[in-house]
Parts: structure tokens; C-alpha cells; sequence
């Protein structure tokens, strides 16, 4: 939301952008919850995650996915829409706002981190595997498809949001 301070058809553009992103991967994330709710854990605490990918190699490598995005970590789409966000910020002379953002993404991915070295390098307890219904794989896979989707066709998507053609 930093971005519509700068009061710039950028701005708007990369809000929106950003936000039909953001919506996508906190979809997936979510969904990776709760298949591990339907495995047994709460998945509200990152030690829920301890070991996933022993159990779920699937599950650990598509929250991987969908955590590197929210970070803004590049190629991922995620990565996209907040370098748009910060590059509008920049462009209105809003500095100290762009700042920031930067300061608060490098927060976010070292909460990310911890989550992801607790899914790929601790050895959790013996816990069954994870496995999900039909459903909730589907919301799995259209989550990364959509990721993958932007980051792959970004240079013709955001041009629909500049014009408002997208909605």
C-alpha cells in the first residue's frame, strides 16, 4: 500500500500487481497449513514445520516456493511486485518510505528462513506422512502455476494492470 502514497499510475500499477501476487502465494502458503493440520500439526508455529520435507518432500519444496515469493526474493513473482512497489517509491522522491519497505522485506525473509531450514535441515519426531486430498493439491499446483505464470509472462501481464483491462 506504501506504493499509493506516491499517487502514481506506478504506484497503482504495482499495488495491484503486487496485491493479485500477494493473494496467489498466500493462497498456496495456506494451503500448505493446512495439509499439515490434516496431518496431525497445528502449523500455526514454524517447529510444525521441523522436518517436512522427510514427510512431504511435495509440500516442503511448494511452501519453499510460496515463502521466497512473499520474501521478494528473485525470479519469483513476489520479487516482481515489490521491486515495482520500490521502484515507484523511488521515482516520487519517497525515500525514507522505500527504505522502509527494503528494511521490512529483509525482516520478512529472515522469518522465511527459519521456516525453511526447520522444513529442509532438522530432523523432526517420527510423525506420519502428510498426505493431501485431491482438492487441496489442486489449490497447490494453480498456486505455483500462477507464480511460475507471472514470473514467466510479467512483461506482458503488467501492462493489462497499467490499463486496467485485468479486471
Amino acid at each position: 500500500m506504501a506504493a499509493l502514497k506516491a499517487k502514481t499510475n506506478e504506484g497503482i500499477t504495482a499495488v495491484i500487481f503486487y496485491l493479485f501476487v500477494y493473494i496467489f502465494m498466500n493462497v498456496g502458503a495456506f494451503a500448505v497449513v493446512i495439509s499439515l493440520k490434516g496431518g496431525g500439526e497445528e502449523g500455526d508455529k514454524i517447529e510444525d514445520f521441523t522436518g517436512l520435507f522427510k514427510r512431504s518432500p511435495y509440500l516442503a519444496l511448494l511452501m519453499t516456493f510460496f515463502l521466497l515469493s512473499l520474501g521478494g526474493i528473485p525470479p519469483f513473482a513476489g520479487f516482481l511486485g515489490k521491486f515495482f512497489i520500490f521502484m515507484a517509491l523511488v521515482h516520487s522522491g519517497l525515500y525514507l518510505l522505500a527504505a522502509v519497505l527494503a528494511v521490512t522485506s529483509v525482516i520478512s525473509i529472515y522469518y522465511y528462513y527459519r521456516i525453511v531450514c526447520n522444513m529442509f535441515l532438522k530432523e523432526g519426531e517420527a510423525k506420519p506422512q502428510i498426505s493431501e486430498g485431491i482438492p487441496l493439491k489442486v489449490a497447490l499446483y494453480l498456486m505455483s502455476f500462477v507464480n511460475l505464470f507471472l514470473i514467466l509472462f510479467a512483461s506482458k501481464i503488467v501492462p493489462l494492470f497499467e490499463k486496467g483491462n485485468i479486471f
